[in-house]
């Protein structure tokens, strides 16, 4: 179906995909069945080799709907892109270009015309204590870029608790002075210190715009630890 540097992308006909790099073939459409499901035909497909990511154009039985679903080869991510019924595609000066309804369509150098996709990034199951002796949870510390307005929420669950509760909510915009490219700094405090373990879990939602933040790091912060040198206070929420 698509030869690239990885090995061969391609469907059999239990419809899921494949990557055979010369041993056993290997699943790597899992994450999409039910795209496939819905769009079980793929009718063209495409390496980006400049993006480094394969697109493949699905289409229904009928061929009146489809997407196009783009398979990133360093994340091994996949990203759907309702475009509706797609014909042909190809790469076109480092860009994937497409065939619909006889108009070609070249892909955007910017982002998307649509809402931002809100971020949610969650730990695993985290000891307080360490093998330093690291105890008590002082604060938490989100360590980014901003790039467009967005709100940012922590949350934590303890190890005796089933859901997770807000430690606050944190609003980046221009309104507070940023600007794209701005680092930020948003800090939150734990309202208890009991348990020995816990679970985080962060997410990010844009208020206008399609740009949200680049998230550098989630620090962890014990009483023993001084933490990194912050920046102007004019940077930290």
């Amino acid at each position: 179906m698509c030869v690239f540097g990885k090995g061969v992308l391609f469907q059999l006909e239990d419809d899921q995909l494949y990557l055979w790099a010369g041993g056993p073939p290997t699943p790597v459409g899992l994450e999409i069945q039910d795209t496939l499901e819905e769009f079980p035909n793929v009718v063209a497909a495409c390496h980006v080799a400049r993006q480094q990511a394969v697109a493949l154009a699905l289409q229904s039985d009928d061929g009146t709907d489809g997407c196009i679903v783009i398979w990133d080869q360093q994340s091994g991510q996949w990203f759907r892109d309702d475009v509706g019924a797609v014909t042909s595609l190809c790469e076109h000066d480092g860009k994937l270009a497409y065939i619909q309804d006889g108009v070609v369509y070249l892909e955007d150098d910017d982002y998307g015309t649509g809402a931002a996709v809100p971020i949610t990034v969650q730990t695993g199951n985290v000891a307080k204590t360490g093998a330093a002796g690291a105890s008590g949870f002082q604060r938490a510390l989100l360590v980014g870029v901003f790039q467009g307005n967005c709100t940012a929420e922590l949350r934590i669950k303890y190890q005796n608790e089933s859901t997770f509760s807000s430690l606050g909510i944190r609003t980046l915009n221009t309104a507070a002075g940023f600007a794209a490219g701005s680092p930020f700094e948003l800090e939150w405090n734990p309202t208890r210190d009991d348990g020995s373990r816990y679970e985080l879990e962060l997410e990010v939602t844009g208020t206008t715009g399609t740009k949200l933040a680049w998230l550098n790091a989630l620090e962890v912060h014990y009483d023993v630890d001084d933490g990194p040198t912050r920046i102007g206070d004019a940077r930290r929420r």
